[in-house]
């Protein structure tokens, strides 16, 4: 009866059935203690297991194999694993049933070092194993990365011929996935004849452990066309590739999924379900998650903190954090970090004071580190300079250097010189020079017009020998390590890799790669720069994998450091060019390199979307009031150069209301512009009208720190364009010290359309087919260039040129649009038919316009999607009315 009730999970029913045997004075056997022993360890009943274990040894059964065995489960349920570890010291004799009990005991209490150590043992006692034994052990070399000794546990069981136990080769599975050993994992998960459940999440929790989350979810489509249900543990690994990569809609895939299957929605895939939505940026849906989920732990209301904090809505997560406490959830030192991070990016100094002393105070929390770091941002982003400087000098603890370099970073903001010069000194007392501190105090030195001293403080770097940290990349060849440093040839094979690495920089750059020169050593002289980069680490090993492995082999390179853009870009053209498929993993992230492609979408690198995001829109008129600030925003510091060029597009806000000034002041919000402008004035004296003055200004640009791109001298020629000084702009480009591209002459080509300048534009459109000679777009503005001073023959003749030259247009869907015109002509649209084709007949040219693409992609819209939902073009309904975002090449235009 008591195993019965043991059996049937009424272990209270089987103690108290024990009970009265006692009472009865009825005597147990070798069979009664194993099943009550069972019970006890269902309930953690430790008290009364001791008691029992009493009985035992009064009994003789201390010796029983099946007691003892029950004993050591019961010991190790209730955390006692020591005293497990005790009876099982004592034991004569140990079966393999013994032995497995305590490795399970370990096991369960997560004491992974002492499975390893245990399993060692008995290798060394010739102690005989078995299936189970293994099975544990994999685990444990799994947590430890024991290599070694899962793959000698490996090598037995194909010696052995037990890889058709399931259990057995998918532990084998996850041992691997957490050894960073994913592809030998997955050859194995491959070669099993049937996968359960548990081996599919071993595989994508292995996949995602190993930051491959693409393959993960790949994986997760495969099982989707199987029968495998998957259970909380593996949605919970998909769930958290899908955050990592914002795969949105396969997230929601899980979540509709466990609503269909009615999965209870427990702590662990609440959280992670939140966790997903809020790292895309759907707030909602995680907050719908979080209120249906039936419990909730400190960590789940914790990430939704945190998660509300990095989607810019603090004050809403400083009320769920109200909420928190009111429910008598008591917060941890992570949710305070939150808590405080919401504060910092919301702006509320007066709160955050307030919640840093209500830790200690209401929580018996004491602030770490952390903590005060996020009241220095505090401080700091508010502008309390000194307030944060004084909080610093009163911690309890001693400040490390990154709240100084917090600190330092406020100072460079609300251009603070004297705290900044005093939080370089204690950056640079507590840790190793780092050079990127110096340039932060530059920057403060160059915002208030201070230009000796930012130069003097950027000499300091070379005068003081300060170097970054050496790149140095490993790949792995034949199960040798080769280790390549940047610059350097120190590799034996170092002169062909050297060679090879020339041969691969000049493949790509036929295939359109241009060096960014940004990352070069900065005492590099300038014609060495481009060879500086060329040799970075990471290229050499990539050059060395291209020359020593078979075409079609996957390159894996190790980096520890952070790569460079140059080096994105050219991983990325190297991928493509050579169809190889490269994994560079830096200190930050794996980097997946294919087809000409990154796993990373770029995030990292975004300089390259200046061409679009970075430049003014040249379709729309600008005050002239603006010419100045084509030339003092030459001058602009390091930090700020780039932004003001994105800065520049709100100028338009201020053109209807012919308000140019304002635009300027909010131009300049980020620099001081009387001092700091006044002091390079005078280098703007010796302008000469072919523009020479404004490009030699443009050269002292390295006396901020910052090598000028192509991507500046198109945004100059955008702002000299768009403000009519046509001429300016084309003598600005036939002067730059290097090379326009098509996108700058395409750039002036469109401007010379908005200021109708037919010669600069015939000019514009000759060097743009030289460089690119396939677009007809380019055609099609000198040709609205011609119309809109009446040139039409002209202007027929360069669309003529379209057909002739067989430049086609970019692909159009075409559906239907006659009910949507219709229904906008009841409404009082009038057709303006100057837009149509200029070859088209009277009567055919509503047809014509009606027909443009963006009406054709909008009906096309109002057909596929219902009300509500926003499609890729961009269309979203808001009840009879459409609000349409529509992507042009130097503009977005919102229409409500």
């Amino acid at each position: 009866m008591i195993r019965f009730f043991t059996l049937k999970q009424s272990p209270n029913e089987a103690i108290l059935l024990f009970n009265e045997m006692r009472e009865r004075s009825v005597r147990p056997d070798e069979f009664t203690f194993p099943c009550i022993l069972k019970a006890c360890s269902k309930l953690h009943a430790l008290k009364e297991g001791e008691q029992i274990h009493a009985l035992i040894m009064k009994y003789g059964f201390g010796f029983d194999g099946f007691a003892v065995n029950a004993l050591l489960g019961l010991f190790a349920s209730c955390g006692k694993v020591e005293v497990a570890r005790h009876v099982f010291d004592g034991m004569p004799e140990r079966s393999v049933v013994t032995w497995n009990s305590m490795f399970s005991g370990y096991t369960g209490s997560g004491c992974w070092e002492e499975v390893v150590g245990l399993f060692r043992k008995l290798l060394e006692m010739e102690v005989g194993f078995d299936e189970v034994t293994l099975v544990c052990v994999l685990k444990a070399c799994g947590r430890l990365a024991e290599i070694e000794l899962g793959e000698w546990i490996h090598e037995y069981v194909e010696a052995n011929g037990l890889k058709g136990n399931p259990a057995l080769v998918t532990s084998l599975v996850d041992m691997y996935s957490k050894c960073g050993r994913v592809d030998t994992a997955r050859r194995l998960f491959d070669e099993m004849p049937q996968r359960d459940f548990v081996a599919w999440s071993a595989m994508i929790s292995g996949y995602g452990q190993a930051s491959r989350h693409r393959e993960a979810l790949e994986l997760v489509h495969v099982m989707q066309k199987t029968n495998i249900e998957p259970t909380e543990v593996t949605m919970v690994s998909i769930l958290f590739s899908c955050a990592v990569l914002g795969a949105l809609e396969t997230g929601k895939w899980v979540h509709s999924y466990v609503m269909k299957k009615r999965m209870k929605l427990t702590v662990t895939l609440g959280t992670a379900l939140m966790d997903l939505y809020l790292k895309c940026g759907s707030v909602g849906n995680a907050i719908e998650v979080f209120r249906k989920m039936p419990s909730k732990n400190v960590f789940s209301w914790t990430v939704l903190i945190q998660g509300l904090a990095n989607n810019g809505q603090g004050k809403k997560a400083i009320g769920f954090f109200h909420s928190m406490v009111e429910k008598n959830i008591a917060p941890n030192n992570v949710t305070f970090v939150a808590v405080l991070c919401a504060c910092s990016h919301a702006g509320l100094v007066d709160e955050g004071r307030g919640f840093f002393a209500s830790m200690n105070r209401d929580f018996g929390i004491e602030p770490m580190i952390e903590h005060f770091g996020c009241m220095v941002d505090i401080l700091g982003r508010a502008g309390c300079i000194e307030e944060a400087y004084e909080f610093i000098n009163n911690m309890p603890i001693q400040p490390n250097a990154v709240i100084w370099r917090t600190l330092l970073a406020s100072c460079r903001v609300h251009k603070n010189v004297e705290i900044g010069e005093r939080s370089l000194k204690n950056v640079v007392r507590l840790e190793s020079a780092h050079s990127g501190d110096y340039i932060l105090l530059s920057n403060i030195y160059a915002s208030v017009g201070r230009l000796e001293d930012a130069v003097r403080v950027r000499n300091q770097i070379k005068e003081k020998g300060i170097k970054k940290i050496p790149g140095c990349s490993v790949i792995e060849m034949d199960g040798i390590i080769h280790e390549f440093f940047s610059e350097d040839n120190i590799h034996p094979d170092s002169e062909e890799v050297y060679n090879a690495t020339e041969n691969m920089m000049k493949k790509i750059k036929l295939a359109g790669y241009v060096p960014n020169t940004t990352g070069a050593r900065l005492d590099a002289e300038e014609d060495d720069k481009e060879s500086s980069i060329s040799h970075h680490s990471e290229k050499l090993a990539i050059a060395f994998g291209l020359i020593r492995t078979s075409p079609g082999t996957k390159i894996r390179i190790t980096k520890n450091l952070r790569v460079c853009m140059d080096c994105h870009n050219a991983t990325k053209m190297i991928s493509k060019v050579f169809d190889r498929e490269i994994v560079v993993r830096d200190r930050n992230r794996f980097h997946h390199f294919k087809d000409g492609s990154c796993s990373c979408n770029d995030y990292w690198y975004p300089s390259h979307k200046l061409d679009m995001t970075g430049c003014l829109d040249p379709h729309s008129n600008m005050n002239p009031k603006l010419k100045p600030a084509s030339k003092d925003f030459i001058l602009a510091p390091q930090e700020t150069l780039l932004s003001e060029l994105r800065v520049g597009t709100v100028l338009r806000a201020f053109e209807p209301l012919d308000r140019a000034s304002d635009g300027l002041d909010l131009f300049f919000a980020t620099n001081d512009r009387e001092s700091f402008i006044a002091e390079m004035r005078s280098k703007l004296l010796d302008t000469q009208s072919d523009g020479s003055g404004i490009c030699s200004t443009m050269l002292l640009t390295p006396l901020h720190g910052i090598e000028l791109m192509i991507e500046h001298y198109g945004c100059m020629v955008d702002i000299l364009g768009r403000a009519g000084f046509i001429e300016e702009a084309y003598q600005f480009i036939n002067i730059m010290p290097i090379q326009p591209n098509a996108i700058i002459w395409r750039t002036l080509l469109a401007s010379c359309r908005v200021h109708k300048n037919v010669e600069i534009g015939e000019e514009s459109l000759k060097n743009v087919v030289r460089l690119e000679p396939m677009d007809s777009g380019d055609y099609i503005l000198l040709s609205n260039i011609y119309a809109s001073v009446g040139r039409l023959e002209d202007a027929l003749r360069v669309r003529n040129q379209l057909k002739e030259k067989a430049i086609k247009q970019m692909p159009e869907v075409y559906n239907s649009t006659e009910n949507m015109m219709k229904k906008i002509k009841l409404a009082g649209y009038a057709p303006s038919t100057p837009g149509a084709s200029l070859d088209a007949e009277e009567d055919d040219k509503e047809s014509s316009i009606s027909h443009h693409s963006e009406k054709l992609a909008i009906a096309f819209g109002l057909l596929r999607t219902s009300p509500g939902i926003e499609t890729a073009s961009t269309i979203s309904r808001m009840g009879l009315v459409r609000v349409m975002i529509i992507g042009e090449p130097f503009a977005v235009c919102h229409v409500l």
